[in-house]
């Protein structure tokens, strides 16, 4: 089998990137979807922009890794382009990001979303279907504020409880101190959730307790 001309590459010239490995090809067993997602963000920002900014960054990094001997230069990745949701709120953006997911993984072994700000969260579990599904979050938030005022990016989590699922689906990883609220803690462990908090991931490794919400997870979503 002969080699693509980008391997062949001197690497006087330039070298093999991830953003390298994104493309066209309907065949490609990993999909990216980007979901510019940024209004009725709690502090104001542009991450609608993110998407772009992401790509972007990925011209940077090879595609080996040698602590760990990964080589990802024979993976495709079917770029999707961006959801057009850069100008609507969470609620607005709810139904096409779902759809944008959901046409995903039908025939893909992973879809990979880009946010967008932590709205996207709600679309991108109802896009799975929902059913033997589960959510682990790495972030130093619950994502649990009350949705009486309408979904932003710091209720994305209370929202898909709203909506039924499962908090003994949801594994988070990392919730930091002084950071949070004791209502939305309270209603975290009510709802089942497994909460693991930054000082835990410090001493002991997030890798690890990563891999214990996985395993705790597993049962349930296969």
């Amino acid at each position: 089998m002969s080699k693509s001309p980008a391997k062949e590459m001197s690497e006087n010239r330039g070298w093999l990137s991830v953003h390298s490995l994104l493309g066209t090809s309907r065949e490609a067993p990993v999909a990216l979807v980007g979901a510019p997602l940024g209004l009725e963000s709690i502090n104001p920002g542009r991450c609608d922009l993110a998407p772009g900014v992401i790509r972007d960054a990925l011209k940077r990094f090879s595609v080996y890794d040698l602590e760990s001997g990964a080589d990802l230069s024979a993976l495709s990745v079917f770029d999707t382009g961006d959801v057009p949701i850069a100008t609507l709120g969470p609620a607005e953006a709810f139904v096409p990001l779902r759809d944008a997911v959901a046409k995903q993984v039908k025939t893909r072994a992973l879809t990979v979303v880009l946010g967008g700000n932590n709205a996207v969260t709600r679309g991108g579990v109802h896009g799975l279907g929902r059913e033997r599904v589960g959510l682990l979050t790495l972030d130093a938030h619950f994502d649990m504020r009350d949705t009486d005022g309408g979904l932003n990016n710091g209720n994305p989590v209370q929202a898909l409880l709203d909506d039924g699922f499962s908090g003994t689906r949801i594994s988070q990883i990392g919730l930091a101190p002084f950071a949070n609220t004791k209502k939305a803690h309270d209603k975290a462990r009510a709802a089942g959730i497994s909460v693991r908090v930054l000082g835990e991931c410090l001493e002991r490794g997030f890798v690890q307790v990563v891999k214990e919400e996985l395993e705790r997870l597993t049962p349930a979503c296969t």
